[in-house]
């Protein structure tokens, strides 16, 4: 059942993202908008995004948006068209991450999920001027996730580890992922 949603929410976000990002200027209008440090953005794509809340029914209502990653956090940011700002709509620390869902590849090649310990991000991320999956972006971003020792699963991990029999909800992997790795 879990890997017909991500399947599901992966065909859904594989859309175009309309939210404007300048390839010379986005990194500076991103910063000047939302406060975020320039020099901290590791990683800025636009993309697109589906929040998903545990013990909540969602219907998919997937969003453009913007995602940047820092050294510390994570960032879902809007746009708006009628001043042409851009505004932090969602943020997240990293240590806030219980772990994250990648698929490196088959049919939702690139898609990223954000585990926490209340609510799920579903990210594609895209080449800023085209809307095909940034591997690249997604690749930094799993390394930078890596190296802070967040947990990465993909599909084959995921359905080798015996944490993967959880049936009481889907963070109940990444929380106790995350509690054998504080101790």
């Amino acid at each position: 059942m879990r890997y017909l949603v991500f399947i599901i929410l992966g065909s859904t976000l594989l859309g175009c993202s309309s939210v404007p990002l300048d390839q010379v200027n986005g990194k500076h209008e991103i910063s000047s908008d939302t406060g975020i440090v320039y020099d901290d953005i590791e990683v800025l794509n636009r993309c697109n995004f589906f929040p998903f809340k545990y013990g909540i029914q969602n219907q998919a209502h997937m969003k453009s948006c913007v995602f940047a990653l820092t050294g510390d956090s994570i960032y879902i940011i809007g746009h708006i068209k009628k001043t042409d700002e851009y505004t932090i709509e969602h943020s997240k620390k990293i240590r806030d991450i219980d772990c994250v869902f990648y698929e490196p590849d088959g049919p939702g090649k690139g898609m990223i999920s954000i585990l926490t310990k209340d609510i799920l991000f579903r990210l594609a991320l895209f080449k800023i001027n085209k809307n095909s999956i940034d591997q690249k972006a997604a690749g930094e971003t799993i390394s930078s996730l890596k190296r802070q020792e967040i947990p990465i699963l993909t599909r084959e991990t995921h359905v080798l580890s015996p944490l993967a029999y959880y049936t009481v909800d889907i963070s109940n992997p990444c929380q106790a992922m995350k509690e054998a790795r504080n101790g």
